[in-house]
Parts: C-alpha cells; structure tokens; sequence
C-alpha cells in the first residue's frame, strides 16, 4: 500500500482522525456492526473518510452512487490521493435491440477494476449503481483468468494463446486496440485491457523476456520481471459454461417458429454464433439464462467496506432504470419481439444492500435514523479561478480564527499563489511538509495530492485543494499528448486494388506483392497495373518509389505506362505552384520588413492566470504559447497559424496572448464566423479573465443598436479591452482604441471583401488565426518557411470514451436514450440530412417522446433563422436538436452528450468523426447512435465506415481513420480551394514534393539534384514467407527498409525486425544491407551499383555535385583493384577476383562509407 500520498495528506486529516465521529464508527465496525448509517457528508464531503479508512484502516472499499456522472466526480476527488488503487466502474449499457457495439475501452475498464478486486491487493472503486449491479461471471470464474507472465517461467507458446483466447482476448496481426494479442514465431504482443501492453519472447518452452510495448511504435522498451493480465471482457466464461450457454440458445431458437422471426431472435443468434467462435465481449446479455445473479459486489473481499452513497437516490435511480427496461420489453412484446430472457441483465437493487462479511456504510446527508455516526464534513467552497476572492475568503477565515490549508500538487505552485496572495496582502506561510494542522488564524500552503477539499465547521477547520481554486468541474488532470507519432504515422497503409503513385509512371493500381526468382534468387516484387493492362514490377527495396494515391477524387484516372502523360501533368501541376510559392514568399518577405510593437514580457498575473488553467498543457500547447510571445515580444509583426482539430485547446492558448497584449494596455479583437460562436467565445473568457482587470464584450446582432453604439463608443475610448464579434467588426465604424492583438478563427470561412479587410490590418497589429483543420506533417513540412505555424497535432488524453453504437432504426432505442440523457439533466443531437422530411421527423418524435423540448435547425434556413435555433439549444431552452450535418462545425455545448445519426450509413467517415466530436467535451460519458433503415442491406463500403468509427474511439483517432479527408481539408484550408484540381491530378504526396521544390526556388535556394540509384547484386534479399507472414505487414517493412538513408538506420531498423517478429534471417540482413548500400551510394552521386563475383561496376549521375578528389583518394584507399572506367558516364571498377559476391557487396559498402565519412 502506498505510504508517501498519506504521509502528505494525514496531517490534513487530523481533525478527522483524531475526532470522537470517527473514533465511534471505527469502534462499532471492530464490534463487528455489519451494517452502519452515516449522514452529513455530502457530494465529495466523504472523501477524507474515505481516505482515512483506505490508508489507517487498510480497508478496501467499494463506493455506490446514484449514476456514471456523481461516480465520475468522486473519482476525479479521490484518485489524486489514491493513484492506481482508485478504479472506477462505468456502467455497461443495457442492450435490448440489435444495436452493435460495447465500448472497448468502457469494458476495459470494467475488467479492470473486477480483476483488482479479486487480486488482494487494496482498492477503492467507485461505481454508479447500475455499474453495480449489472450481471457477472461468478467471481472465482472471473479470477481464474486472472494469470500472471513471469521472466524465467516454463510454459508453452500455445498455452498462453489459449489462456489468452479464454480471457476475451481476440487474435490480430498486430496490436493496435486493447484486448488484443499477436503471435509471430516466439514472440507474442499482448494489449492488456487496462491500456498496458508488452511483448513475451520465448525461448522454446521458457520466457527469456518481457518488456513493455509502445504500440504506437510497435517498438520495445524495459524490460520486466513480471506482467499481470486481467480479462479483456468482464464475462469470461469457461469451456463449460460457455457450452451451457449455447445449449440454452439453441433451446429458444429451436422453439421460435419461422414466422416468428424477428430483431430479438436475430440478435440471439449473432450472440450464439460470437459465443461458438470464442468471442465473449457480449456474453454478459445471456448469463442470466444459466446462471444466478452475481454482481460487482460479490467480488468484494470479507472485510471491506461497501459505502451507499444516498441509499434513498439509489432505490429510486434503480427504480427508474428497472421501470424503462420494463417499458421497452412491453413494447417489444407488442410487436411481436419477444426479448428471451434479457430484460435480466440487471440485478435487482436489494443484492447491493446486505452482502455478507461486507461493512455496509449507508451514507446520507439528512439522518434517516436516530442510530446514525454524524460527521459534519462538507465540501469546500468552488471559487473558480477567482484569486481576489481566494485572498478575500482566506482574510476573513484568518479573522474568525480558522485553522486554513492550501492543499496544491507541487512546490513551484505553492510558491506562485504564495506570492499572489502577499501581493494581496494575505497572511500565509508555505510549509511544503506539513506535520500538523496550522494554529488558529492561520493560513498554510503545503504539498498534498488532495483532488477535494472539504471544511469542518464545528472544528472551524478549511481545506481547498486545487480542485476548488482554480477549476470549476473536477480534479485538475493530466492532459499529457500522446506520442507524437500518433499524428505522424502511416495511416494510409497500402492494399491490393488500391491507386498508387509512382514516381515515373504516375497513377495505377496496386496488384500486391509477388514473389520472382532472378538468377536463381527469389526476390519480392510490387506489381503496378496501369492503362491498357500494362504491368510494372517495382523492387520491393524500392517501396518508397509508390505511394497510396491521396486526393478529392475517390477514382482518379489511370495513367498510361512510360511516364510521358504523368510528366505533362506533373509541369502543369508545377507552373501552378511555383506562382502560389511566389505569392507567399513574397508576403512573408514584406511582413518581415516592416516593424511592429514589441510587448513586454511575461508578468507576474500572466504567470497566475496560466497557473489557474485546471489541465496539464500537452507538448503541442505549450510550444505554441512559446512561440506566439516570441513573436509578440519581437518587432516584427505576427501573422501566425494556429492548428488543431476540435477539442485540442486553441481556445486557450489565444486566451494566454489576449491576457499578455492586454498587460501592455492594448486592446484585442476576436473575430469569428458565426454570432453564436461570438457568444460562446465571450462566455468561455469572461470566466476566464474574471477577477483580472479586463473588460469582455460581444457585439452582435443580438444587441439593440443603441447598445452597439454605446460599445463601440466605450470601444473607441479604451474602455473594453477586448471585443468579441462577427465580420460587424470589420465595418468602418469599429475604431479601436490602441489595438494591439487580432485574433481570426476559421479565417476561410470569411468572404473574399471581409478577407481584404483583415489583410490590411495584418500590415499594422499582430494577428492571431485559429483553424480547426488538423494539418499533416508532410503539408507543414512543405510550407515551412511561407507561414509561421503552430500546429497542436494531438489532444489532451480522455479518461471517458464516446459509447457509439450501430443499429437498425427503432423508435424504442431513440425514445430510451433520449430519456436516459434527459434524466440526467442533459440534452441530445439527432441529426437527419433530409432537410425536407425534417418537420415530419420532428413531429415523430414529439409523439414519441411528448414530455422533451424540440427545436430545429439546417441550412435552408436563413442566418438569423438558423442562429436563433442554434442560441436557443446553447442556452439550454431545447432538450433535443434536430439537425443536418450544419452542426458538424458548430458550438461546444458541455451539456450535450448523446448523439443519434440517422441514415448513417449515407455518411462518410470522416463526417462521422467529426459529428461524433460534438458530445463527450464534458466528464460526462457520452453516447453516439449510429443508426440505418431497418429491413435494408447497407453496402460493404458503408458497413466498413459503420465499423471503423464504432472501433476508433479516442479523441487522435482522426488522423488515422480519415486521413484521406483531413488531408485534402487541410491543404484546401491553408492554401484555397483553386489547388484542390491539382492534388486530384497527381495525388498528396507528390503535390507536396512540388510545393516544397516551389517553395525552395523561390526564396532563392537551389533544390538539390533528382537523380534514382539502382543497386543489381545476385543476393537472396527479402523477407521470408515464415518471418512476416502478413503482406500488408511485409509492404510496411519493405516501405521502412526503402526509407533508410544511413548505418545508423540501417542498425535500428535491424533492431526494430529482431524485436518485433525474432532474429533476423539471413535473405532479411542482405536486403537491408542493399538498401543501406543504396543510400551511401545515392550520397556519393552514384546512379548504379551492379556487384558481381569478384567486382563490382558503378555509374556516375551526370547531375550530382561529385567531388572528384575524394573520390580518388577513396579509389586509392582501396587498392589495385579500383578503376576509373570512361564513356558518356563515368564510372568506377572495383575488382577483387577471388571475391564472392556476398563478400563484394561488403566491400563495396566499404568503399562508400569510407567515402562519405571522409566527405
């Protein structure tokens, strides 16, 4: 158990702990009283009893409350001080319709907090009721697939598998989602279903090693002595269980006769076919059919603490959901579907309440009973960043004679709002190890990982954690980015049928890779389809030569072999570009003549205003703050991009350079597309800037023309230090006072006169654009130097994924989970694209579900029409939005969390993502129902759309699930729509290598020499069928060996091939000696390399920059057998007669690094 967090936090429990309340309770509970009432502990007021029990009492506890949202809460207020001993237990969404779907990452969860509390070890986890009390495996099932992998261990490859199969786990070529394993050779990749992944190398029988796995990378780190696995699905059954469970499928399928064919029977028989296979993710929807109710509380250890928060909300928040069930199986009932059993998919409420050799603690806030432990502990006051009035709270507390304590995560933040709070003349002192309580009057700051303070008024006693200073909603978590490699990795993985671009031949398909002997050496080959059935045959070392064809046109037009039509579009493309390289360059040159304001730096307030954003900064975030103020502080005048897809924290990082233009006494302007945007913007920074001298304004038209007036008056006079508005702002009549700061979101969204008017201001004041578009690093690469550029490539981490489900239409599931979001106070998207039927809908649903709010909005409506709309469901007037994809770009609206899409399988993936990324931007668990026509058959391209935004759930996964459609956005955005006919003629990838040569030639720079090497050496070079078995993996592999440019490459990328599928074979080594003999010879202008028995034969690219003399000297390096060979190209003979010619390929590469380390 961890010792550290509780000598921190005891010492802020000592009123607590040393309390007659607690003294009692602990005394009854060694008197062995089972059952227990508390009350006076609202909300997170129990949470340093919870602690206390958790670490002076060595209980393990399990906390009940009345929904997913309250046990979010309380996590978020209980993990700082527990880390991984704090789990929580979502709930598992009860099915009774054929929608598909159950969140991995949800279920990962769930087997994850089962799995620790059958482990022994201590936990405390939190649950919403009916989390609780969903139907489980028996805990002893459940534990025997809990197993651990140990170094040194004796135990057979196909064991593990099997093992692993048992557990929920489902076999893949490589890892890539929780719950998954993959076995090459010896080694087996595991992804655990807590997020942990390693890779297992055996040695026969025996584990030589495990290490940790980047899966992103696919690459090995430390190694450990032991790796413990935990199911990757909550109900694994075993062999008997899952024979008993078909047995009993087979029985109501048998009896359903054919006429009685329906949903339910359906869904019953997908069931029993995914239970044949092995596949156990839904079995938890059949258990109540062989087996007796169990529930999370079963797998409660004796001893532990079973804690009901509100025992009165519970019964009825159980109720309700037992009563929606009970509604829908009617229904169903009534059309014919009868639901078989599944209405039991939860146990009833009283299992929870009297498990036996379990404390049950009844908590409530109002005494039930006169024989009730009282603890007078309620949450402390939120102040919401507000620091005057944290110092005007911490005054008065001080004067009545309050002991006060300032609980922060670490030293530097003590001292930041230490100095903050003398500078407003608060009495404090910093005491970072704090033993004891302060004396009365007194205000300490000390380091403790608290997530929620908590004040005791009888003892006149005040705790605030950071929780209450400086956010409004949980804990302050951690936003830390992914691997940046997440953003950059190869999402466009190349397969058969797909177009290709070569790099002479241009646009064909792809056919797959064949294998071809030559001179008596098998040797893999990338076969190229072009016009007219002509085929090519690439080298498989030369993999880099093709790419995946990207562009806005899904059947681009195949070329002709010989590369005469693909160089004519290639000129075309390149005229094209050379004039837009031009243009750019020669902006940013005028820019960077002229001079603009040089802000001061950083101020103290700009310090505590960044201290009090309630996240950790990812890497992307901060950088780009860095070099905004760089810029800023600079004379020159700032015209910077700021990339992002939604939910990455733009917003903020503009917040932080408004803050530090107005510190300078000037002014800032925040120009948007859209009045509601305008109105969100102003709402998000006046809480922000609340408490700093800086006055906010909108205008829009939502205010009367005597109020504009009167703002652009104050405006003008220097009154409002930053104003927030639509192209209104653009008009003549809006003259600042000093303007210092333009910030413009979604600058392409503007019209062409509204774009004239922001370019001449860019000549004067700093600006500042924001836009939503997730940029590609090949496209940033290629403007560098023609924009500054921020680019936040990957998003904070989400602790709660987006549920999304795929079904067939039914009016039940949309009337279920309507309800569902309205009970608990929230609103919901349902988006149809027929704007004509769109009244009829809305109708529909009002009969369907009379007591919700409706409203409408697409984009048939006029401006003031649709933005009406829009501010009446911002401004929460309307339960339900019914809407086209218009919304796709809309306004974050926290309270939004359930998303139902008809005629889904209409819509593209990437307008899926997108959709789906307006609900789940609170610490709500948000719902995406993706639903099409009953009785249809939807196509298989739909379906694959349907499949893959259901799998790819997490915030970064649009970089690898719609890479096609974000790339051509993104380079539509930054560079005008005009280029969009161009990158469909050629593709991506070779429209950027244009753009980046345009861009070179005209700011001056010479673009470096094309030229191919070609390497012939009679050597088995490829990868064994045995080794990589997978083609698309073997076309991953071939692509990484084309791409090394030197022996550091070379070395890693053997490194990388031995960690990941086993030692390297030997045909393996000598392609990637090839290829390492490729690239030394491309560096030293080398056009050919043929090797032969006892020589090898060079050629000379007639446009490299060849330095004759070191050339020489490396030719007199090597001895009598160099020779200088003459004709139109000259060459280089190296002759070593006796020399095999796997030992010429050696000598030959000799030669080259000999010859390039002496350049």
């Amino acid at each position: 158990m961890q010792q550290q967090p509780w000598a921190q936090i005891s010492p802020l429990l000592k009123p607590l702990t040393e309390g007659g309340a607690y003294k009692r309770l602990i005394g009854s509970m060694k008197g062995e009283q089972t059952k227990l009432s508390l009350f006076g502990m609202p909300e997170n007021g129990k949470v340093p009893l919870v602690l206390s029990l958790f670490y002076q009492q060595k209980k393990s506890i399990m906390i009940v409350t009345s929904g997913d949202f309250s046990a979010q809460k309380l996590y978020a207020a209980l993990e700082p001080a527990l880390g991984d001993a704090c789990l929580l237990l979502p709930q598992r969404t009860v099915q009774l319709s054929r929608a598909r779907g159950q969140n991995k990452q949800t279920q990962g969860l769930r087997a994850k907090a089962l799995s620790r509390a059958v482990s022994g070890a201590p936990f405390v986890i939190i649950a919403g009721v009916d989390a609780a009390r969903a139907r489980l495996a028996p805990p002893e099932d459940f534990q025997t697939h809990v197993f651990t992998l140990q170094k040194g261990q004796r135990i057979e490859i196909n064991k593990v598998m099997e093992k692993l199969a048992l557990a929920g786990y489902q076999r893949n070529e490589t890892v890539q989602e929780t719950g998954e394993f993959a076995v090459r050779g010896g080694i087996v990749d595991i992804f655990g279903a807590d997020g942990s992944a390693v890779r297992v190398d055996f040695f026969g029988d025996e584990i030589d090693q495990i290490r940790k796995l980047d899966v992103l990378s696919q690459r090995s780190q430390e190694e450990l002595q032991q790796f413990a696995l935990s199911p990757a699905v909550e109900t694994p059954l075993t062999h008997k269980q899952a024979q008993k469970a078909l047995l009993e499928m087979d029985k109501i399928l048998k009896n359903i006769p054919l006429s009685a064919q329906n949903e339910q029977s359906e869904r019953l028989r997908q069931l029993h076919d995914g239970i044949a296979q092995g596949d156990y993710t839904q079995s938890y929807e059949v258990l109540s059919l062989f087996l007796p109710a169990y529930t999370a509380v079963d797998y409660l250890p004796a001893g532990s603490v079973l804690l009901l928060d509100e025992p009165i909300r519970l019964s009825d928040a159980a109720h309700s959901s037992d009563l929606e069930i009970q509604s829908t199986v009617v229904e169903l009932k009534e059309k014919g579907m009868a639901p078989l059993g599944w209405e039991n998919q939860l146990a009833p409420y009283v299992h929870l309440t009297a498990p036996p050799d379990v404390f049950t603690l009844s908590c409530s806030a109002v005494q039930q009973t006169g024989d009730s432990h009282i603890f007078q502990i309620r949450p402390a006051q939120a102040l919401h960043g507000r620091f005057d009035l944290l110092a005007d709270e911490l005054t008065l507390r001080n004067k009545h004679g309050y002991r006060t304590v300032l609980a922060l995560q670490n030293e530097k933040r003590c001292q930041t709002l230490y100095q903050s709070l003398l500078d407003r003349g608060v009495s404090c002192v910093v005491d970072s190890g704090m033993k004891n309580p302060p004396q009365k009057g007194h205000t300490v700051l000390t380091v403790a990982p608290l997530g929620s303070g908590f004040e005791m008024g009888e003892e006149n006693y005040l705790v605030f954690s950071e929780h209450e200073i400086f956010r409004t909603q949980g804990a302050r978590t951690s936003a830390k980015q992914k691997s940046s490699l997440q953003a950059a990795m190869p999402a466009v993985d190349l397969k058969v049928g797909d177009y290709a671009v070569h790099d002479v031949h241009g646009i064909g398909v792809y056919k797959g890779l064949t294998t071809i002997t030559v001179e008596g050496k098998p040797k893999d080959f990338m076969l190229m389809e072009y016009r007219g059935g002509d085929k090519l045959y690439i080298p498989a070392d030369q993999a880099d030569r093709l790419q995946k064809y990207i562009g806005n046109d899904d059947t681009p037009k195949v070329n002709k072999m010989g590369g005469a039509e693909w160089e004519k579009a290639k000129k075309k493309v390149s005229s094209s570009v050379k004039k837009l390289a031009q243009d750019l360059v020669s902006i940013y040159a005028a820019r960077q003549a002229m001079t603009g304001y040089a802000f001061s730096e950083d101020t103290a307030w700009q310090a505590e205003f960044e201290q009090a954003f309630p996240f950790e900064e990812t890497e992307g975030q901060l950088q780009s703050v860095e070099e905004i103020k760089r810029d800023m502080e600079s004379n020159k005048i700032m015209d910077r991009l700021l990339c992002g897809d939604v939910g990455y924290g733009k917003t903020e990082v503009a917040m932080r350079a408004i803050f530090k233009c107005v510190m300078d006494a000037k002014q800032a302007m925040v120009l948007v597309p859209t009045t509601i945007l305008a109105q969100q913007h102003y709402a998000t920074m006046a809480a922000r800037f609340e408490g700093y001298p800086i006055r906010v304004q909108v205008l829009s038209r939502f205010k009367t023309a005597k109020e504009q007036k009167l703002i652009l008056q104050e405006f003008a006079d220097g009154g409002i230090d930053v104003l927030i508005g639509t192209h209104r702002l653009l008009a003549k009549d809006v003259k600042p006072h000093d303007l210092g700061l333009l910030v413009v979101d979604e600058e392409q969204r503007f019209g062409v006169g509204h774009k004239e008017t922001i370019k001449d201001m860019k000549r004067s004041v700093d600006v500042l654009t924001m836009t939503a578009t997730p940029i590609p690093r090949t496209m940033e690469m290629s403007l560098v130097g023609i924009r500054d550029m921020s680019v936040i490539h990957t998003p904070p981490e989400q602790r709660i994924p987006v549920n999304t489900y795929v079904s067939p239409y039914d009016a039940g599931l949309i009337r279920g989970a309507i309800h569902r979001e309205l009970a608990r106070d929230g609103q919901v998207y349902i988006l149809y694209n027929k704007v004509q039927r769109m009244e009829w809908l809305v109708h529909e649903l009002r009969q369907l579900v009379p007591e919700a709010c409706f409203t409408m909005a697409h984009g048939q409506m006029t401006e003031n029409q649709l933005e009406s709309a829009m501010l009446q469901f911002y401004e929460r007037e309307a339960d339900v939005l019914v809407c086209s994809t218009i919304v796709e770009n809309g306004v974050d609206i926290p309270s939004a969390n359930t998303m139902i899409v008809l005629d889904a399988d209409h819509l593209g993936l990437s307008q899926l993502y997108q959709l789906r990324g307006r609900v789940g931007r609170s610490t709500r668990t948000a719902y995406c129902y993706l639903l099409y026509e009953a009785n249809k058959q939807i196509n298989e391209t739909a379906q694959k759309r349907l499949d893959a935004i259901k799998e790819f759930t997490d915030l970064g996964s649009g970089f690898r699930i719609a890479m096609r459609d974000l790339e051509i956005r993104g380079a539509g955005n930054l560079l005008g729509p005009e280029q969009h006919g161009h990158m469909a003629n050629v593709g991506y990838d070779t429209y950027c290598k244009l753009l980046a040569d345009a861009v070179k030639q005209a700011r001056g720079e010479t673009p470096a020499p094309t030229f191919e090497t070609t390497v012939d050496a009679p050597l088995a070079a490829y990868l064994p069928e045995k080794y990589v078995g997978s083609k698309e993996q073997k076309v991953q592999v071939y692509r990484k060996i084309a791409n090394i440019t030197g022996v550091h490459d070379a070395e890693d990328l053997e490194k990388e091939l031995q960690d990941r599928f086993g030692p390297v074979p030997e045909a393996t080594r000598q392609l990637i000696e090839i290829s390492l003999l490729r690239a030394l010879a491309h560096e030293a202008g080398v056009a050919s390399v043929t090797v032969r028995q006892g020589q090898a034969r060079m050629k000379f690219a007639l446009q490299a920059e060849v330095d004759p003399l070191q050339i020489m000297q490396a030719a007199e390096r090597f001895g009598q057998g160099a020779h200088f060979t003459k004709g139109e190209t000259p060459g280089l003979l190296l002759k070593l007669p006796k020399a095999s010619a796997e030992e010429m390929t050696e000598q030959t590469m000799a030669f080259f690094k000999d010859l390039t380390q002496a350049s």
